[in-house]
């Protein structure tokens, strides 16, 4: 089996669980790095820096490790995807281990909630390729790459079609995630509805007459009742 591997690094839990987890399923398969090698077709230095714990391995060299060592490769996507995610939880603004806490879609009251959620959930699902997003919202013209580009730059809404392409491309397909998302959009067109209704209601008192009382029309004070 070859000497020894070092220690794992002082590195972010996710990391270090994605790395324990390749070490573990390479000894269970009885392969050294260079038996490994030849089966995926990576450099053995390679597969040997995706399990050392020390930066976020490819998710393809991370595939082809767990294919060829018989782990199961939806369980490495996951693993991969939470040490990606931690990763970029210092420029993301989140707290260290953040993706161990769930998704709070309960707490989106607004837009203004939403856009930065449905980036996060993009950073969650492993910031997959724009065109990826797409060919995963069905590819005919559901969710455009360049749609996703500038939701993810705060450069546009979603319709809920949009929308719920966007969750669906992320792995938000059913139970109750789905259920939660698409509350939260509900919530949202409530509050939307509101604000419009309570605006006009606003813009129609004051155009009749005026934020004094005073008619616009005839410069006369309205009469109470």
């Amino acid at each position: 089996m070859g000497r020894p591997e070092k220690p794992l690094p002082s590195t972010g839990r996710a990391l270090r669980e994605l790395a324990a987890w390749l070490r573990a399923h390479r000894r269970e398969a009885e392969l050294t790095y260079a038996k490994l090698s030849r089966v995926v077709g990576y450099h053995p230095t390679t597969l040997q820096r995706a399990a050392s714990g020390t930066s976020v391995p490819r998710i393809e060299v991370v595939e082809a490790y767990a294919r060829a060592c018989g782990g199961n490769v939806d369980q490495a996507r996951r693993l991969w995807r939470m040490a990606r995610y931690e990763a970029t939880a210092g420029r993301l603004g989140t707290k260290e281990d953040a993706y161990y806490r769930p998704s709070r879609p309960e707490l989106i009251r607004d837009m203004a909630d939403l856009l930065p959620a449905m980036v996060d959930l993009y950073e969650r699902a492993g910031a997959p390729p724009l065109r990826a997003m797409e060919q995963r919202a069905g590819g005919h013209g559901e969710l455009p790459h360049s749609t996703v580009h500038r939701i993810l730059h705060g450069k546009a809404v979603p319709t809920r079609q949009q929308f719920i392409a966007f969750i669906e491309a992320c792995g938000i397909i059913a139970g109750k995630d789905r259920v939660a998302w698409l509350r939260a959009w509900g919530r949202i067109q409530e509050a939307t509805l509101h604000k419009s209704t309570r605006h006009r209601a606003w813009h129609t008192a004051t155009f009749t007459t005026g934020p004094s009382g005073h008619r616009p029309d005839t410069g006369t004070v309205a009469k109470a009742g």
